[in-house]
């Protein structure tokens, strides 16, 4: 059979062990919900992770096969992950932080339509057609910074503050 059924959750009291793995701050109760069911052709999963008993990230997931060969996949996720985190980090993400993706896997290549991810101090959207494991197009825009004061960065090693930052990025293989 190519159907696929998976309804998976976790349940964990505060002090539980994934909260605890994962590192995160006063290692709250935590829930996480996976559901599918349905042919793996055409393959949906809802996401859920609540902490405390409120949602804090939510979304879906879709890979779907064509006839012609072509696999498309969606993805959104969004929600309030500053509970999960260290209060320094709660500025950069703020109260709602999202990701939105949409492409195709071809037997010529991937193309990423759309891959945006935003927060309170970050704007990146990204699309790119890569063949043969190089770039076609190629196209990143990243804006980050909460337009008064510095934030910190959400990276390893050293803390790093930022007060405002852009990137741009524009290729094509065709005009190079």
């Amino acid at each position: 059979s190519r159907m696929v059924a998976l309804d998976l959750l976790m349940d964990e009291a505060q002090g539980g062990i994934a909260a605890r793995k994962l590192g995160i701050p006063n290692q709250p109760a935590l829930r996480l919900a996976l559901a599918q069911a349905g042919p793996i052709d055409n393959f949906s999963l809802l996401l859920r992770l609540s902490s405390e008993g409120k949602e804090s990230l939510g979304g879906a997931l879709t890979i779907r096969k064509t006839e012609t060969a072509t696999t498309l996949f969606e993805g959104q996720l969004s929600g309030d992950p500053r509970p999960l985190l260290l209060a320094d980090y709660a500025p950069f993400f703020g109260a709602q932080t999202g990701l939105d993706l949409r492409g195709e896997v071809t037997p010529e290549g991937v193309v990423l339509e759309r891959f945006a991810v935003t927060s309170a101090a970050l704007t990146l959207n990204a699309a790119a057609k890569i063949s043969a494991g190089i770039p076609e197009p190629l196209g990143l825009s990243a804006d980050v910074g909460l337009g008064a004061g510095e934030v910190l960065l959400p990276l390893s090693g050293a803390k790093t503050d930022l007060r405002d930052g852009a990137l741009r990025l524009d290729f094509d293989r065709a005009r190079s």
